[in-house]
């Protein structure tokens, strides 16, 4: 039986649709007990023995259960059993008329939550069922946060994944956390040691091992031994050179829990425009150099002075005008025009810059030694987007 005092017990109030299953083959006890869960706000299902236990289940879906250990002639730890294999992690208080301590021991290895002798007293069957409500509470707040944690961690692999530079993100005792496919491809055969705990020491080496860093030749340990260096104290972006020829630029920063992200471009098509550039500027001073005068780059903005880009190194020889001081001081080039040629001289540049015709000039220009030299000038105009 039940005690008698059916009222609500505030303190140990119960979450709101909490469902209970009662199984009891006494009836009036089931439905006393049915009584005071549902004045302290459980909905309750009731059955008598195990096949309508069974049933209950799909009916009601309950929560929780409050077993009776001997149900008639039929095991209620038999019961017990069933129901945590179709639903793990049940909470199910076990109640009995027997105070067996083999039952009880029984019962609880069985995995039963908690274990009450009959006569039940209600404030400690609620006290255990509100304690069961907390394990399920903080259960279902755990599996949020989970899905939540989940979640987000989709989003950020999502969106590693979309950078087109290569990632990796190692944490405060320098073993990988995670890294994306960019970076893979990147490091080709050396990146199968990049799984999540791997020591960052451990995916360099493999790195050189497999010939992926060419500044690592014939001095392994040494170059480790700097690349751990770098790593711990990162300066700034740097560049290194795989095998295969291609140019990674890596840039490593501290996170604020210790750990290191590490990010790497490729950076070899930059740098075939680059030696494409030099071997080009090469080609053009070489020319320059074969032309029988003074190459020169003029700009005149249109609120401004003059602007000279370039000037060729035979304005030493011709002119006697150091060209990056001509660069620096344009005022240097012009005054080299004799005072009665400059009017002229100036006018033509006006017509050119105004008409966008060709510029062309003959006139003397006074060196620093005194002597006039008769100079004829020549370029084609063209208008800069900003006029």
């Amino acid at each position: 039986m039940i005690c008698d005092d059916l009222s609500p017990a505030p303190a140990e109030a119960a979450s709101a649709n909490r469902h209970v299953l009662v199984v009891d083959d006494d009836f009036d006890f089931a439905d006393g007990l049915a009584a005071v869960l549902e004045l302290n706000g459980y909905s309750v299902c009731t059955a008598h023995d195990i096949g309508s236990a069974e049933a209950a289940v799909e009916k009601c879906l309950p929560d929780m259960a409050v077993l009776d250990i001997c149900i008639g002639t039929e095991s209620g730890i038999d019961l017990l059993n069933r129901l945590l294999a179709r639903y793990p992690g049940m909470p199910c208080v076990m109640a009995t008329a027997h105070a067996e301590l083999d039952t009880a021991i029984r019962a609880v290895k069985s995995g039963a939550y908690d274990y009450l002798h009959k006569p039940l007293h209600a404030e400690e069957l609620l006290a255990v069922l509100s304690r069961c409500d907390e394990m399920l509470r903080l259960r279902e707040e755990t599996a949020l946060a989970q899905d939540a944690a989940r979640h987000e961690r989709t989003l950020l692999f999502d969106a590693i994944e979309s950078i087109a530079d290569g990632f990796a993100l190692y944490d405060s005792s320098d073993r990988l956390v995670l890294h994306n496919n960019r970076l893979a491809d990147m490091l080709g055969p050396a990146a199968d040691v990049m799984v999540p705990g791997t020591r960052f020491e451990e995916v360099v080496r493999n790195s050189i091992v497999n010939g992926e860093i060419r500044a690592a030749e014939g001095r392994v340990e040494e170059y480790l031994q700097e690349r751990l260096e770098r790593h711990r104290n990162p300066k700034g972006p740097f560049e290194i050179e795989t095998g295969a020829g291609r140019l990674l630029r890596i840039e490593e920063r501290i996170t604020a829990d210790g750990g290191r992200v590490c990010l790497y471009s490729d950076v070899t098509a930059r740098r075939h425009v680059e030696e494409a550039l030099v071997e080009s500027e090469s080609r053009f001073k070489d020319m320059v150099a074969n032309v029988p005068g003074v190459v020169f780059q003029l700009e005149k903005p249109a609120d401004g002075p003059a602007v000279f880009h370039y000037v060729s190194r035979s304005a030493v020889s011709l002119l006697g005008l150091d060209p990056d001081m001509v660069m620096a001081d344009p005022s240097l080039w012009f005054d080299l025009v004799h005072t009665d040629d400059r009017p002229g001289f100036d006018a033509s540049l006006m017509r050119s810059a105004r008409d966008m015709e060709p510029w062309s000039w003959e006139g003397r220009m006074v060196l620093d030694s005194g002597s006039a030299w008769w100079c004829q000038g020549g370029a084609r105009p063209k208008r800069l987007p900003d006029g």
